[in-house]
């Protein structure tokens, strides 16, 4: 996560608090200072998470906190689609589609961005992350039996990044001067490519119930460009390993002539969000209604709501959501 980092900022601290009045130091050569820490720090690709989660395939959104020291909160609203195209002959062939289009924001403040070590100097903060973008994959998906099937696919994306915040106290206009541009207020976009394998497992166990288990492993990659200084521009390397158990039955209730099912999961996630990042996973448990409105409408098998919480190290959250079963 691209949580703020008190000691990146620790070396600028010091310069200024120990400078001398005749110093010839500039508020360029501590922004330069700063740069160098951040770039070394690789800061900026530490951000890629928010873009993973703006391109989040399985969820409708997410909310949830991290317990650090700047009071985390990461929100996430997608909307997701998959569908198989039968174009050929071969009806065991078929052509796997996927795509989604999401924001995502994160929330971070603190009572001083200096930490205590600038006396005089002490600035309250507030700062919002956040990103807008989609993601496209296709590829081909063979039918291994009725039940298995296995897809490989290729993605393209492209993502819109913006920084805000807000300085209050003796040292706000100090720390607009800083970190303006460099670490805070700041634009960018950042275009992602990148391949993944699908596992799906179905089987029918009669009376309107089934059962799904579904793995995937995506390698993507994310390039900055179009940025306001060297500190936002990177290249990462993501990978993401999903597992998901789903269960669906009927409820014996009906919305007009339109049966409604219950279903409940359970999955986990790995993901390494960038090579320099630890990895971090996450359990998760929901469940939901569905209106299975029966094609009805084309491609569309049913309208869905629903619900799940999740847990991992130093992170708990929840995600509701509607979605269209294709």
């Amino acid at each position: 996560m691209p949580v703020l980092r008190p000691h990146v900022l620790v070396p600028v601290v010091l310069s200024i608090a120990l400078a001398p009045a005749s110093s010839a130091q500039t508020i360029e050569d501590l922004r330069n200072q700063l740069r160098s820490e951040l770039v070394q720090d690789q800061f900026s690709g530490s951000i890629v998470t928010l873009i993973l989660l703006s391109n989040e395939l399985e969820l409708s959104g997410i909310n949830y906190e991290l317990d650090d020291e700047v009071g985390t909160e990461i929100t996430a609203l997608v909307l997701p689609f998959n569908y198989t195209f039968h174009p050929f002959e071969d009806e065991r062939t078929g052509l796997y589609t996927e795509g989604v289009i999401g924001t995502s924001s994160m929330d971070q403040s603190g009572p001083d961005l200096f930490n205590g070590d600038l006396p005089g100097g002490e600035t309250a903060f507030n700062t919002e992350w956040r990103t807008f973008g989609g993601l496209l994959g296709a590829g081909p998906e063979r039918h291994l039996s009725e039940e298995i099937s296995v897809a490989a696919i290729g993605q393209v994306g492209l993502s819109y990044l913006e920084n805000r915040a807000i300085y209050e106290g003796p040292g706000a206009d100090l720390s607009s001067q800083l970190f303006d541009g460099l670490l805070f207020n700041w634009d960018a976009w950042a275009g992602t490519y990148g391949v993944a394998a699908r596992l799906r497992w179905w089987r029918a166990l009669g009376s309107g119930r089934s059962i799904e288990f579904t793995s995937r492993y995506d390698v993507r990659w994310t390039d900055a460009f179009d940025v306001e200084d060297e500190v936002q521009d990177f290249l990462t390397k993501s990978e993401l390993t999903t597992f998901r158990l789903q269960y669906r039955a009927l409820t014996g209730l009906r919305m007009g002539r339109y049966p409604i099912g219950w279903r409940t999961h359970a999955g986990l996630s790995w993901v390494l969000a960038s090579e320099t990042a630890d990895p971090f996973g996450l359990i998760e448990v929901g469940g939901g209604l569905d209106l299975l409105t029966q094609r009805d409408l084309p491609y569309v098998d049913g309208l869905t709501a629903g619900g799940a919480l999740f847990l991992g190290d130093g992170v708990a959250g929840w995600t509701v959501g509607v979605g269209i079963v294709l």
